[in-house]
């Protein structure tokens, strides 16, 4: 029962339009953020510092990601009428929460993981200065 219960959850959430958006939302804003080349004296621009400090800054917006697909997940169940139903079938509330945690934790994870991508490309393909770049070799 879990499996289709975690299935249906994966299933709703990539039907939103909201989830490619917020995931194009986050590549843009890496490629803004890699591409401006801020960093404290005597850091490189891709240090692991840099890159820690940055993605751990915005990780911040990442709870209004997290806020819309539980949001979503809980009015589900009101707005099409289906709580009664599903606390009164032979669902565990234990499988039936944590499908809905994994489907919202999983999808969060997936939205901002393109931040990351996206910083790699800002850093790659911006002109910044090659001086102050980590060279991995």
């Amino acid at each position: 029962m879990f499996k289709q219960l975690l299935g249906f959850e994966v299933f709703y959430q990539l039907k939103q339009r909201a989830f490619p958006l917020f995931a194009f939302l986050f590549l843009l804003l890496g490629f803004f953020v890699g591409g401006q080349g801020f960093a404290p004296a005597n850091v490189n621009f891709n240090s692991n510092y840099q890159v820690f400090f940055n993605t751990g800054l915005f990780t911040l917006g990442c709870v209004f990601i997290i806020m819309f697909f539980v949001i979503t997940g809980v009015l589900r169940d009101k707005q099409h009428q289906m709580e009664s139903l599903i606390y009164s079938s032979s669902i565990k509330k234990h499988q039936f929460f944590w499908s809905r945690f994994l489907g919202v934790f999983l999808f969060s994870v997936l939205a901002f993981s393109p931040y990351l991508i996206g910083y790699a490309l800002g850093v790659t393909f911006s002109d910044l200065d090659p001086k102050e770049l980590l060279h991995l070799t």
